[in-house]
């Protein structure tokens, strides 16, 4: 209709007329970010305050005397990961210009999830060099971190598998009895590789890019897995149990969100957005446990975002002790739990004991370890 106002699609999935900024007043609104019309500028301000907010530990003037400090991103080539390193590197910028030097320095990791043993190339990786030249990219494969796994289920004296003839991980994957076990598995392997690769190049902590949605998933994930005892060491800023600290600075911001930023603020990210990050994700029969909390928190927060965002609060709020030193650690995912868990089980009177989690324990049963790893009888070698 003539003399109408211009209507536009809303990061929040609702149609609104035309309005101006109610931060600077002054330009018109590109989007509504939790009930405030936002132009360009104030949405671009938005993001990268929660951000660098959440980076104060890593300030100019707390960079120690002896050496810059170093700072480990893992890059999935999602839209997540990528703008955090793409906030991080114009903050970086920022401190250069302001006081000639940098709080850190970052090292950006890519895995090869292919199981294929020999690295890949992406072309969105190269897209990404390409996008940020300054900082250091490495690569490495999900197999790096097999023999890492052998050691944790076995003492190094122990005579291993058939004649020493050891399981590949894509054959160990495959011996799982569930979508939910690989997917639970691959995960823990791929944190057990990052952080492997962080302390090998000296870094002080890891950077995930895990958005308020993503910890929302997790929590849900890793409570119905029977790991809820380990939440608030797995989505809280800090030391965590695997000997290195995590820090997430996007948790304060929505998936969504960063989906419009990078449709409305920063378009040469548009090249990273997957065809799942414009849609809702959509369960299956076979679908793993972290595909259906996926899908579930997916529904929440575009409806009731806050429900979200007071899931990850709560969870980090529930603070547990840390299990005391003589604990057993996990031989999968390396947390450690409490006594009152036996060990799965023994292989064919073998002195080593497979040391599992109750999580673990339920994605990995013990005759998947005990069918790729026990010693054959000497019946077997006729």
């Amino acid at each position: 209709m003539e003399g109408a106002p211009a209507v536009r699609q809303t990061a929040t999935g609702q149609n609104e007329a035309n309005r101006v900024c109610v931060r600077c007043k002054e330009a018109e609104s590109v989007t509504t970010i939790r009930s405030e019309p936002l132009c360009k500028e104030c949405f671009k301000k938005y993001i990268h305050t929660k951000v660098v907010k959440r980076m104060e530990t890593f300030r100019v003037r707390n960079v120690p005397s002896d050496g810059q400090r170093r700072l480990l991103l893992p890059l999935s080539l999602g839209i997540s990961s990528l703008t955090l390193l793409h906030v991080l590197h114009l903050h970086l910028a920022r401190q250069k210009n302001r006081t000639g030097q940098t709080g850190f320095d970052l090292i950006v990791l890519w895995i090869d999830l292919s199981h294929s043993g020999t690295q890949s190339r992406d072309p969105l990786l190269d897209a990404a060099k390409r996008m940020f030249p300054q900082h250091t990219f490495i690569s490495s494969s999900i197999t790096d971190v097999w023999t890492s796994v052998l050691s944790s289920l076995y003492s190094q004296d122990t005579q291993l598998g058939h004649d020493g003839n050891l399981p590949s991980l894509p054959e160990f994957l495959s011996s799982l009895p569930s979508a939910t076990s690989r997917a639970d598995v691959s995960e823990h392997f791929k944190k057990r590789l990052v952080v492997n690769i962080a302390k090998h190049n000296n870094c002080e902590a890891v950077l995930w890019g895990h958005t308020a949605t993503r910890l929302a998933e997790q929590t849900l994930a890793e409570t119905a897995k029977g790991r809820g005892f380990s939440l608030s060491g797995q989505i809280s800023d800090g030391d965590s149990a695997l000997g290195i600290p995590f820090y997430y600075p996007l948790r304060d911001l929505f998936r969504k969100e960063l989906v419009a930023h990078a449709e409305l603020v920063e378009g040469q990210l548009c090249v990273f957005l997957g065809p799942n990050d414009k849609k809702q994700a959509v369960s299956t029969r076979d679908s793993s446990i972290d595909a259906l909390m996926t899908s579930y928190i997916d529904s929440v927060e575009r409806g009731y975002p806050s429900i979200v965002a007071n899931v990850v609060r709560t969870a980090g709020e529930k603070l547990t002790k840390r299990p005391p030193q003589s604990s057993n650690v996990c031989a999968i995912c390396l947390l450690p739990y409490h006594d009152d868990l036996e060990p799965t089980g023994q292989s064919n009177g073998n002195t080593s004991q497979f040391q599992l989690c109750y999580g673990c324990r339920q994605s990995v049963p013990q005759g998947c370890l005990t069918g790729l790893f026990e010693k054959p009888s000497i019946s077997d070698k006729r």
